[in-house]
């Protein structure tokens, strides 16, 4: 994942929160095609996830990558989100 796409994507999720004022919002993250990403990238994405986890329910991430649970983990932890890391969407309990 690199800077740009992380801002496209970020760019995406700003859009679907504003739509939803007040509510909590369930994401399903899949990032099962990615193997890791860039500090900017990820930088991008920790600023983004402090500003919209007032809206968080949960936050589902989806991947097999090590690298991508332990990111996913630390920043969870920093910005206070509960999240919950699976390897398919078959895993997921709404």
């Amino acid at each position: 994942l690199n800077e740009q796409m992380a801002i496209t994507a970020i760019k995406k999720w700003q859009e679907a929160f504003r739509s939803k004022p007040g509510k909590n919002i369930i994401l399903i993250w899949d990032c099962i095609e990615m193997d890791g990403y860039e500090t900017q990238a990820r930088d991008q994405w920790q600023n983004a996830l402090k500003a919209m986890k007032d809206q968080f329910d949960i936050v589902w991430l989806i991947t097999n990558s090590g690298l991508i649970k332990i990111g996913a983990s630390i920043m969870s932890g920093f910005i206070s989100f509960k999240l919950n890391i699976v390897s398919s969407m078959s895993e997921i309990t709404l």
